[in-house]
């Protein structure tokens, strides 16, 4: 995962609005775990909604090997391994995007982390439904 493609460039004017947007987050809004909670119910969702034959499946499979963001590039690394459920996937996820969350010191960054988290999980979640759907 390419840092500068993450983050982007840091501009200072950006903590102003990252810092009263973080802690209105931290105090008003979901916690993350529910937030990705809610992002995985909307992917499967939209999955269940779509037949898959064999030409949809390959772009679908060649969109998902091409998915680029943080929980993408540890989500694929870890559903490699074959050897977990999908809640251990999911909270393997959760506890990278914590570890690399605590290690920010950045508001803008942290929230653009966030955004790229939340988004990705469901993309790459919404792919991998589709993907594991029993043919009918």
């Amino acid at each position: 995962m390419d840092q500068k493609k993450l983050y982007g460039r840091w501009n200072f004017w950006e903590e102003f609005v990252g810092y009263p947007m973080m802690i209105y987050l931290w105090i008003r809004s979901q916690k993350i775990h529910e937030r990705l909670r809610s992002r995985i119910e909307k992917a499967q969702q939209k999955s269940s909604k779509i037949v898959l034959d064999e030409k949809l499946r390959n772009e679908f499979l060649i969109r998902y090997d091409k998915l680029d963001n943080f929980f993408s590039f540890h989500f694929r690394d870890i559903d490699a391994s074959r050897n977990h459920n999908f809640e251990e996937k999911i909270q393997y996820c959760l506890d990278q995007y914590k570890k690399e969350s605590n290690s920010l010191l950045s508001s803008s960054n942290l929230m653009k982390l966030q955004g790229n988290f939340l988004n990705g999980a469901e993309t790459t979640l919404f792919l991998y439904f589709a993907l594991t759907q029993i043919p009918q």
